[in-house]
């Protein structure tokens, strides 16, 4: 990355701080902004924080969802309409979520854990259960409130500790996680900060560096985080523009990858996404599956043989090439 002419020498490395939570529709939808941030800026450090959106329905008082529970399906299609990442609301008719805690939990579990030869270090784990569990409620249409359903995500996340995490929720190191990161989300101040509900309104960013903080608050484009970055910490983008097959490598190992994912990080069209796709599923490098009624791509070492057939049209089964399933990245 850059330095920009006349920003003073950063002496503490730049760090990224999301704000958000698994119910969130909004942050869903910034995803692909998200993500292009991380390529943009691949050196700066990403942490996680789950702030617990949805105690219960009947205690929330954010604004990210009006109408609270009964806006949430009305408020997932308009998202979803205006923004393109795809979101199956009939969750919220068949099996709607009571609360965003106990995902939470979980992902404040995960940021415990440590890195050892089978399992990637806490913040790297944090942000793939998040990913994870936003995937499995707007996409996959399954309730996270379910512990049954969030034990079984929670197996499936490659590079997650399912012990260190049990543990973790058993002996309270999780739920003092949690409240530091609602402690935060309540106290967070800094300018771009947004309020509602006694916390910060969500999604929020927080980016910081010697001292130095800025708050990209709700859905915003590219150039809010570009202008933020500058400011705070005197980076520019790096040139160049990934192509399909680096996306996947990238953000496999969270999980699937949305077509309005690729679009945006690549700048490709529909058709000349589906047809980069298309060519790496061929070659069974890639699996796709249709999720929420739109296509969704992950690299085939990434995916279990018994997820292959859940939910989707699995349009390949092939085991993935030695090289595809040793990519890991550090999946901001």
């Amino acid at each position: 990355m850059r330095r920009r002419d006349g920003v003073p020498t950063v002496t503490m490395a730049p760090e990224i701080v999301l704000f958000d939570d698994p119910l969130d529709p909004r942050g869903w939808v910034l995803e692909p902004v998200r993500r292009r941030v991380a390529f943009a800026f691949p050196d700066v450090e990403w942490t996680v924080r789950a702030v617990g959106m949805v105690e219960s329905w009947d205690a929330y008082d954010g604004a990210e969802v009006e109408g609270g529970r009964a806006g949430m399906a009305a408020a997932c299609a308009r998202l979803a309409e205006q923004y393109g990442m795809p979101i199956d609301e009939f969750l919220w008719f068949d099996d709607p979520p009571t609360s965003s805690w106990p995902a939470c939990r979980a992902i404040a579990a995960a940021g415990l854990q440590d890195e050892t030869a089978d399992a990637v270090d806490g913040p790297v784990a944090a942000r793939r259960l998040l990913r994870a569990t936003r995937e499995a409620t707007f996409a996959r249409r399954r309730s996270m409130s379910d512990e049954r359903a969030l034990e079984t995500l929670v197996a499936g996340v490659p590079g997650l500790d399912g012990d260190a995490v049990a543990a973790a929720l058993a002996d309270g190191r999780a739920d003092a996680a949690f409240e530091a990161a609602r402690e935060a989300a309540a106290a967070l101040d800094a300018p771009g900060v947004t309020r509602s509900g006694g916390r910060c309104e969500l999604p929020a960013v927080l980016v910081r560096a010697d001292g130095e903080a800025r708050v990209v608050s709700g859905i915003a484009d590219f150039a809010a985080y570009r202008e933020t970055m500058a400011a705070v910490a005197g980076l520019d983008p790096v040139e160049g523009t990934p192509d399909v097959a680096a996306v996947l490598a990238r953000f496999s190992p969270e999980g699937w990858v949305a077509r309005a994912e690729l679009e945006h990080l690549t700048g490709l069209g529909v058709a000349e996404v589906e047809a980069a796709a298309g060519d790496l599923v061929e070659s069974g490098e890639l699996l796709e599956e249709r999720f929420a009624a739109e296509p969704f791509w992950r690299l085939a070492g990434y995916v279990e043989d018994d997820e292959e057939s859940d939910g989707g049209d699995p349009r390949s089964s092939e085991v993935a090439s030695d090289d595809a399933a040793a990519t890991t990245g550090d999946d901001a």
